[in-house]
């Protein structure tokens, strides 16, 4: 979740001071300061932190925070090197890293930016926190959740270049505990998008006509059951909230914006005015307003609508229930997400502990909660115990990863791409399956179904 309010820069005074430059041969100055045209111009360095929950500078203890320096940029071109110096010892390189406080107190966090000739740094100073104590977690569950990709070409002709993209679970407190992940492929680069999921790229090669080539990933995780708690919340948002702008707007299928979807929403909500009443009135109306359309899992034909569609639809599966609370949350002023994942206890209740699909619900932010998931499509209680064991894997709608080129912005398409020659278009056939090991459905403190997906 993008929580920063912008990056710290080399301008201003340090930690907003004046960050100064030093050149290879210990010469210092004002970054950026150049009094000969001729000269070097130090890079400029930027230093984003996000974290769920967090504002940039409260970072929870045991749940990754994700540093960039993707906005550092240098006038000269010249190709740029990174270090980080977390403060409680930790050392990184990279533009792009990741890194889990376990201690709560404060600590400096160093980007250093060098062009090969000169260098830039700017800090900034973090406060690690505990947690905050709006879920209750109950039983916990060890298991190992199986991710397999399988990919046959059916032909004319040979695939090359076949790339494959996957989602990777991460730690997430108090939901999931990733302990252990492993692959048969290494996982290529980890490839970051705008809301900091993690994207393991497979590099499959040549797939020939009629061959099979398979990628997983084999996830060891903790998984808990939860009710949520009632902590002291002051029924409004802290004003200057950055995620009451960046997650109440409209985007692709999640269409908040339109007639339909605001027109719904005020009618469902009426006069009410607390965050916390008014999603769960939305929550209801989801529940009533929708049916559940088992024949798209029958003939397997996904595909995602805009919220507007699906509620004129009056019927759909996970992402469609998921996409039309998400819309109807941000129409009322609620920041809201799509998550999408592996559900885990679904797959615990069919025969062979597989499914060839995953999960879909949906995060709003509420005063006194912070972000809270919510899984709409059981059409329980609003904020109900929950015993669903999902497994996170991806925040967004998943549609697109930073690549292609959009409407002028770059995206990666999801799931896989390749490349051919000749004129005649391989065709590529990719099935999925979600396999758990390790735990039985029997050992749930809930043991029913309920039917969705």
């Amino acid at each position: 979740m993008r929580a920063a309010e912008g990056g710290d820069t080399v301008s201003g005074e340090e930690n907003t001071g004046t960050i100064r430059g030093t050149d290879n041969n210990g010469n210092s100055g004002l970054s950026g300061e150049n009094n000969d045209a001729s000269e070097n111009i130090a890079p400029l360095a930027i230093m984003d932190i996000y974290q769920q929950n967090s504002n940039g500078y409260y970072i929870e203890a045991g749940n990754p925070v994700y540093l960039t320096a993707e906005n550092s940029s240098d006038t000269d071109g010249d190709i740029l090197e990174y270090w980080w110096e977390i403060g409680d010892g930790g050392l990184l390189d990279g533009r792009d890293q990741e890194h889990t406080f376990t201690e709560i107190g404060k600590y400096t966090i160093t980007l250093t930016v060098s062009d090969g000739k000169d260098q830039s740094q700017v800090k900034r100073q973090v406060e690690i926190i505990e947690a905050g104590q709006s879920i209750i977690t109950a039983a916990g569950h060890s298991l190992t959740v199986e991710i397999q990709y399988v990919f046959e070409n059916m032909g004319p002709g040979d695939a090359e270049n076949l790339f494959c993209l996957i989602a990777i679970p991460q730690t997430h407190h108090p939901y999931q505990v990733v302990m252990d992940r492993r692959s048969n492929y290494q996982e290529g680069d980890q490839l970051f998008n705008d809301e900091f999921n993690i994207i393991a790229q497979f590099n499959l090669g040549k797939l020939a006509r009629g061959k099979l080539k398979t990628a997983y990933i084999n996830c060891d995780v903790t998984l808990y059951e939860y009710d949520y708690s009632d902590p002291d919340r002051t029924g409004s948002y802290e004003f200057g909230d950055r995620e009451l702008l960046d997650y109440t707007k409209s985007e692709y299928f999640i269409d908040s914006d339109s007639n339909i979807i605001k027109s719904a929403a005020q009618s469902a909500v009426g006069q009410e005015r607390d965050p916390l009443a008014v999603a769960g009135r939305l929550y209801d109306f989801v529940a009533a307003a929708l049916d559940y359309d088992h024949s798209i899992i029958e003939n397997g034909k996904f595909r995602f609508n805009y919220a507007s569609q699906v509620l004129q639809n009056g019927k759909g599966v996970c992402t469609d229930y998921s996409i039309l609370y998400t819309a109807l949350c941000r129409a009322a002023g609620i920041p809201a997400t799509i998550v999408q994942g592996i559900p885990v206890f679904s797959i615990l209740n069919e025969p062979e502990k597989e499914l060839s699909y995953g999960h879909a619900w949906v995060e709003i932010k509420l005063p006194g909660y912070g972000w809270i998931p919510v899984d709409v499509t059981s059409e329980e209680n609003f904020m109900g115990y929950n015993y669903f064991l999902n497994l996170q894997t991806y925040k967004g709608s998943g549609i697109f990863h930073k690549s292609l080129q959009i409407d002028g912005e770059s995206y990666y398409p999801a799931g896989f791409y390749y490349t051919w020659t000749g004129e005649s278009e391989p065709h590529i056939v990719q099935k999925i399956s979600y396999r758990v090991k390790g735990l039985d459905v029997s050992e749930l403190s809930v043991t029913r179904e309920s039917s969705f997906l």
